[in-house]
């Protein structure tokens, strides 16, 4: 499910900048292949599912694909502490030291 509203938010945010043209990445296989196929009818998250389904398909040029969770590890970590902090921020000309920091330990 928090991955399920993770891509609804990244894809709200592509809305907001105005972007078309992108890669949404997660290391959830599942998901991944759930919004491919379209077929999420009998999961609970279904009704995020569908909007993210539904919305992704207004952009041509969009794509979603697996990446395995050791790529992901500056997300993860930015995740860990956005849910430590209770905070919900978004980045979008420069990004926070955190991440400068975790991207340069790499």
């Amino acid at each position: 499910m928090a991955e399920t509203y993770a891509l609804k938010e990244g894809i709200r945010l592509v809305q907001q900048i105005g972007c078309s043209n992108f890669i949404m990445q997660s290391n959830c296989m599942e998901l991944v292949e759930t919004v491919k196929e379209g077929d999420f009818q009998a999961l609970a998250a279904a009704p995020i599912l569908e909007e993210c389904y539904n919305t992704l398909k207004e952009f041509p040029m969009a794509m979603i694909e697996h990446c395995d969770r050791e790529a992901n590890q500056v997300a993860h970590e930015l995740a860990r502490q956005a849910f430590i902090s209770k905070d919900f921020c978004t980045w979008v000309d420069s990004p926070p030291a955190l991440f400068s920091m975790l991207y340069q330990m790499m």
